[in-house]
């Protein structure tokens, strides 16, 4: 849009001569590289990269030594282009980087909470198979009253479990259905979801 509209200014004040109607006091080549938007764009384009030709280069110094106001109008659209390039190119930048950040984001999201699921496994694994006294792979009632009797194991049982110590017989008689006993799979497998929002699958 700035090399737009400076084309438009270049070729109406230069090109068409309206800042010199003298036409014998100004080089025709400083009139003919602004003599279209297009070219006085593709000139300024240049301009900006330090890419002008010499006779470019010396039409844009006759120019400017015709009219010297001229300087600060070149100054004021180096400045303005240069900023307003290094803008977009800060925002393309920026945005690839936002984007990539969440990726990872979101992929140290799921790897943690997958390291964070194996370890409480490993936790429950543990407990479980230390309150299993007969070690015949499940926990019944007695083995369950015999552990929480021990406070430093109570507040172990706690924590792992993240169920309190109070509410520990009611959870046991609901998994066991009234058998008295539940497999430590099937604990461990209903202990990990504690916590965790409630989803049709998780109520199957």
């Amino acid at each position: 849009v700035v090399l737009y509209a400076a084309g438009i200014l270049a070729t109406r004040l230069v090109g068409q001569g309206i800042l010199f109607p003298e036409q014998e006091d100004v080089s025709n080549h400083v009139r003919n590289i602004f003599n279209s938007v297009p070219q006085s764009m593709f000139i300024l384009f240049k301009i900006m990269n330090g890419a002008q030709s010499d006779a470019d280069a010396s039409a844009v110094d006759a120019l400017m030594n015709r009219i010297p106001a001229f300087k600060f109008a070149f100054v004021f659209f180096l400045i303005t282009s240069s900023w307003t390039l290094l803008s977009i190119l800060t925002a393309v930048v920026s945005d690839n980087m936002i984007h990539t950040t969440s990726q990872q984001d979101k992929l140290l999201q799921i790897q943690l909470a997958e390291e964070t699921h194996k370890e409480h496994i490993r936790e429950l694994t543990a407990l479980f198979s230390d309150m299993d006294a007969d070690e015949d792979g499940t926990i019944d009632k007695d083995e369950l009253e015999s552990y929480l009797r021990d406070p430093d194991k109570s507040a172990k049982f706690t924590q792992v479990c993240r169920v309190p110590c109070a509410d520990a017989m009611e959870v046991m008689s609901v998994l066991s259905h009234g058998s008295g006993s539940v497999d430590k799979a099937r604990l461990i497998e209903c202990l990990t979801t504690v916590g965790n929002p409630v989803t049709e699958k998780a109520i199957v």
